[in-house]
């Protein structure tokens, strides 16, 4: 039976390991960063973040729209979020934060509505809102039925 010490000395010895080598992968991650604008023609991380933008999600537009729009310059730092405000708004022990649906999405989810070529969730899925949300928008832009008296 292996002696308990020397087990020990084992396991301090792969935790220094793994410790090393979780700090070997974080110096290679922030060259390979830094490195990427060179690669697309770009000089600072910041450029590309802002030419990465048009190719984001609609939601992750949506959740950017306060800084994209100028609040950033509101909250106290115009081209870097704070340590602080780089946390989800109101995320608290398992609550879900409110996305913020911008005019250019809802405009997106009233003409997939009106093609009607997908279902609500299909069109809540594709732009990241919700199911309510999707019918909210629907009912707003006047495309759903009002139900008859029975």
């Amino acid at each position: 039976m292996p002696d308990l010490t020397a087990l020990l000395d084992t396991l301090k010895k792969k935790q220094a390991e793994l410790t090393k080598l979780h700090d070997e992968i974080e110096v290679a991650k922030e060259k390979n960063f830094t490195a990427l604008p060179a690669q697309v023609g770009l000089k600072t991380i910041d450029e590309l973040i802002k030419e990465l933008i048009s190719y984001a999600s609609p939601r992750l537009k949506g959740m950017l729209s306060g800084f994209l729009s100028g609040k950033a310059a509101a909250r106290g730092s115009a081209t870097q979020p704070s340590a602080a405000s780089t946390k989800p708004a109101g995320k608290k022990a398992g609550k879900r934060t409110r996305m913020k649906i911008t005019d250019e999405i809802r405009s997106k989810v009233v003409e997939a509505a009106k093609s009607g070529e997908k279902t609500g969730a299909e069109i809540a899925a594709e732009f990241g809102v919700s199911l309510p949300s999707v019918a909210n928008i629907k009912k707003a832009a006047g495309l759903t039925k009002k139900r008859g008296k029975k």
